[in-house]
């Protein structure tokens, strides 16, 4: 069996994958919309039934792609990555209830468990094809100032463009509990970010993972762990003790306040840009401790609106600027990789933006908790 986490094993499948990469971009996706109650393998089943053929379809293009990224046949892909790694037994000890909801995923969409599991994890496999893979996702946030000026937390999510092209919200209701969630996702998957009852929130952007550790507990399954709690403290001390399958840049956001995490599988660091005001955004770099030497054309955009504004972020701000398509050397804030725009309220109740595709194409509808939705 190959090795494919091995030094330089991708590198010369990069100039083909990428051709791939861009080929698949959805130019005017529709945001669809699934109810998911029960238990979590019932939730799955439902969640794999109503998307199916999207489902398929996804799982179709990210196999090619994977193909082509690691020059051979996915079914050995797959079996190299479920003897070489370790995730699964995280998921198992840390997120039962998960792990259950991807068997009903599995299950509703006909789709064996194991190409499931493995797509839940496409962030961790693509750590090992980064050279290629479009890391391009921002997010911004910022504390509660004043009762007319609730906390808020916002990300354009900017996936490889075979994943884009069926932009979708889930409202989970937990079976045991009155908490609810809406998450945004790809069909199949269990969540890239989301929000909520109780204004808890998270963001997540890519970091580069230097050390590969091969087990941890994987980012989705750390964005739904994080929304089952009710309180920000135990879900702030949650990221800090879980063991990071991955590197990643986490904005958490409550009512009271928001905080900016980078977090590996070694260590989880604060970054704070304002701590006046608990501003802060990200991209896809380490910015704790960072060389000056890295530059970032959305972070310098980032920091420009940020710096030219009159008066403290708020929604209709961080509207505009994840809107932007200021060009400063690299790919801006709203580009061909932007699979969708979430803006998360954290006023009481909470309240979800989310603009399926480009942000400066479509426009942000807004969701509440009554089940209600409309254009914005």
């Amino acid at each position: 069996m190959p090795n494919i986490f091995q030094a330089g094993f991708v590198r010369k499948l990069c100039l083909p994958a990428l051709a791939l990469f861009v080929a698949c971009s959805a130019p005017n996706p529709l945001l669809r919309v699934i109810d998911l109650y029960g238990t979590p393998y019932e939730r799955g089943i439902k969640h794999g039934r109503e998307l199916e053929s999207e489902i398929r379809v996804l799982l179709d293009q990210w196999a090619q792609a994977s193909e082509m990224l690691f020059g051979m046949p996915f079914a050995d892909i797959q079996k190299a990555f479920l003897a070489q790694t370790l995730y699964l037994e995280s998921i198992g000890e840390r997120t039962p209830d998960l792990l259950a909801e991807i068997h009903g995923i599995a299950d509703g969409a006909g789709v064996d468990f194991d190409t499931i599991y493995l797509f839940q994890i496409s962030e961790e496999l693509g750590e090992f094809g980064r050279q290629v893979l479009p890391q391009n996702c921002t997010a911004i946030g910022i504390n509660r100032l004043a009762k007319e000026r609730p906390a808020l937390i916002g990300q354009n999510m900017d996936p490889p463009t075979f994943l884009h092209g069926f932009p979708t919200l889930l409202r989970i209701h937990d079976a045991d509990s009155i908490l609810q969630s809406m998450v945004f996702t790809f069909p199949g998957f269990l969540g890239l970010n989301g929000i909520n009852r109780e204004g808890l929130a998270l963001t997540c952007n890519s970091l580069p993972n230097y050390t590969r550790q091969l087990k941890g507990l994987p980012v989705a399954f750390i964005v739904r762990s994080v929304l089952s709690y009710t309180e920000m403290k135990s879900a702030e001390r949650f990221l800090y003790k879980v063991p990071h399958g991955a590197a990643q840049a986490y904005i958490l956001g409550s009512p009271e306040r928001v905080v900016c995490l980078e977090c590996t599988y070694e260590s989880v660091q604060p970054f704070v840009v304002d701590s006046t005001t608990g501003l802060t955004f990200h991209t896809n770099h380490f910015l704790v401790d960072s060389p000056e030497s890295i530059y970032c054309p959305r972070l310098k955009d980032l920091k420009d609106r940020v710096a030219a504004l009159r008066s403290p972020l708020d929604l209709e701000s961080a509207q505009k600027i994840l809107r932007s398509r200021r060009n400063l050397g690299g790919r801006p804030i709203s580009n061909v990789w932007t699979y969708g725009s979430t803006i998360m309220l954290l006023s009481q109740p909470p309240i979800l933006y989310i603009s399926p595709g480009r942000p400066d194409r479509n426009p942000y509808r807004c969701f509440a908790f009554d089940a209600q939705s409309h254009g914005l």
